[in-house]
């Protein structure tokens, strides 16, 4: 069994570095919007001792999105499995044994002279006398052991979290109509960068989540298999048992009638039909796996939006 614990930790230590990953996406766009406002200042003369500016502060705007929280749904499992004993049997029973005897099938006659003489007609015919016919055979006896699992299902949950972002405000000092429409073009620009860089974090996130998310899903799916599995080889053992012993009954001409042969094909209808209901027992929670894995999936995808919380007007 794995220890799939391990996958919900890394889904957990990954909403913690969303932040993280925004806010290095975003760090070189300050940087460079500070360089060219820098630049475009410095490319403008002074008049008169009066300075041609652009400045450019960068106040924290919240930012919320949505991310998944993991917790894990037991659901149990029970369901009987069969412990068969190879235990050596008397199988009794009686088998016709045929010979041939001489017997006399009617008669003839014979005329000599005015005498009738009558002779037997004698022939060959099967005689048939049942014999008890007595074998030792291992016949399999089975007993039947409950076994309870839990067997773990994730759910996710989503949970709005508010980071702090820094945006650029520009301030223009002295600006002349040309200097301040190269500064709105910046102002432009700059805003336009942070627009692209959060829908490419953006993806670059869900690809990740997608990854980790996967791997969580897949491991709770391999633990349902592997139990599934671990029930099945003992029917099918069982199963493979009473089908030699049914053989080898037959292979000796045991009648269709006797007991232990009719047990026998008794028993391994209702392992068959076991079989078949153990495979469904799982199916459902195989089934919410799938439905869980989907919808939460979904579910992310759509609610990750990162958007700046527009403080609500007093």
């Amino acid at each position: 069994m794995q220890d799939c614990s391990l996958f919900s930790e890394e889904i957990k230590a990954f909403t913690n570095t969303i932040s993280e990953a925004i806010n290095n996406k975003t760090e070189p766009i300050k940087s460079e919007t500070e360089a060219e406002a820098d630049k475009i200042s410095r490319e403008n003369p002074m008049e008169t001792g009066i300075f041609f500016k652009i400045e450019v502060t960068w106040n924290e705007k919240p930012v919320s999105f949505d991310v998944p929280s993991v917790t894990v749904r037991d659901t149990p499992i029970s369901f009987d499995v069969p412990t068969m004993t190879m235990r050596d049997k008397d199988i009794i029973f009686h088998l016709p044994e045929c010979r041939m005897e001489r017997r006399v099938v009617g008669r003839y006659p014979e005329f000599h002279g005015p005498r009738i003489v009558w002779r037997d007609i004698i022939t060959e015919v099967p005689v048939c006398d049942m014999k008890e016919q007595r074998i030792v055979m291992g016949i399999p006896e089975i007993e039947m052991k409950r076994q309870d699992m839990i067997l773990g299902i994730p759910v996710f949950d989503m949970q709005r979290v508010e980071i702090k972002m820094k945006y650029p405000e520009f301030k223009f000092v002295n600006v002349s109509v040309e200097l301040k429409e190269k500064g709105n073009k910046l102002q432009t620009d700059t805003e336009e960068k942070i627009e692209t860089s959060m829908s490419e974090v953006k993806s670059e996130l869900i690809a990740q989540f997608t990854e980790k998310h996967t791997k969580l899903f897949d491991c709770y799916r391999s633990n349902i298999l592997e139990n599934m599995n671990t029930a099945l080889p003992e029917i099918d053992a069982t199963i493979s048992g009473l089908n030699a012993s049914i053989s080898s009954m037959k292979e000796k001409n045991v009648p269709a009638d006797n007991e232990f042969l009719v047990q026998s094909e008794t028993r391994l209808k209702e392992m068959v039909a076991m079989r078949s209901e153990i495979e469904e027992k799982f199916k459902p929670a195989l089934d919410a796996l799938n439905e869980s894995q989907k919808k939460s999936l979904e579910e992310f995808v759509q609610k990750f939006n990162l958007k700046v919380t527009e403080p609500v007007p007093v």
